[in-house]
């Protein structure tokens, strides 16, 4: 029987050793790199088309034109337009129920609205609104936990989303004329936001010239594209009036 000299067993151990912090190094480095791609592809990752597609039955495209008034406006504006014709967009949680109110719409001329009422052409009109809290608001016109309602001709009640409490959404809204607390809401540019942060527009994106798909990415994403629009509006505002001035100086 031959027997390896001692030398000759001790010679094995280093390699061994070696085999060992090289497996154990690459490892190392291997689980770093999953890591790391893991973190990226979180920062970058959105909703499948099947993913979407499911969600749609609880947050539907809305805007069918089967559903206007016969004086509603049948053109869909662009998304630039929708930005930039919008005093903002806000992201908040609804806090309750759609309520109505009755409100009195002036021409502008008294003579016209004189007329109008004699001929028995009413001038009060009804309206819906939803109260809600701001989570976020991109031209930063208000604060995170204010108070507000959002609200819309009930003509238009069915071409619009329909609310509920607890739900969240980016909405697009313009000041209302004469209570400073109440919103005005259109579809286009109306977001909802899903129980974990993705969003599904309201309205069809292709019919609004939106090149890169919106709905399925991260509520963040959409946020800083507003801020962002907001943020270049309000730096061309001022220029604007400035040049406005000139003309009739």
């Amino acid at each position: 029987m031959k027997f390896r000299h001692s030398k000759d067993l001790n010679r094995g151990a280093p390699m061994s050793h070696k085999k060992k912090l090289l497996f154990g190094v690459a490892a190392v480095v291997l689980l770093c790199a999953i890591g790391w791609l893991a973190f990226f592809r979180f920062g970058e990752q959105r909703l499948s088309e099947s993913e979407i597609s499911k969600l749609r039955e609880k947050y539907p495209v809305c805007g069918d034109i089967r559903t206007l008034p016969p004086n509603g406006d049948l053109l869909v504006p662009t998304w630039e337009k929708v930005k930039a014709r919008e005093d903002t967009f806000i992201y908040c949680t609804i806090d309750g129920d759609m309520t109505t109110y009755d409100q009195y719409i002036s021409t502008g001329n008294p003579e016209l609205d004189k007329k109008r009422q004699e001929n028995g052409i009413g001038d009060v009109y009804k309206f819906y609104e939803y109260p809600i809290t701001v989570i976020e608001d991109a031209a930063g016109l208000f604060q995170p936990g204010d108070k507000l309602t959002i609200a819309s001709n009930m003509d238009f009640v069915d071409y619009k989303p329909r609310l509920s409490k607890g739900m969240k959404a980016i909405v697009p809204v313009i000041r209302d004329m004469d209570v400073e607390t109440r919103m005005q809401f259109g579809v286009n540019g109306f977001f909802y936001v899903t129980e974990d942060g993705y969003v599904l527009s309201a309205f069809d994106e292709q019919k609004a010239s939106i090149k890169t798909t919106i709905t399925g990415e991260k509520v963040d994403v959409l946020l800083k594209e507003l801020k962002q629009a907001m943020k270049e509006r309000a730096a061309v505002a001022p220029q604007a009036e400035r040049e406005d001035g000139e003309q009739f100086s």
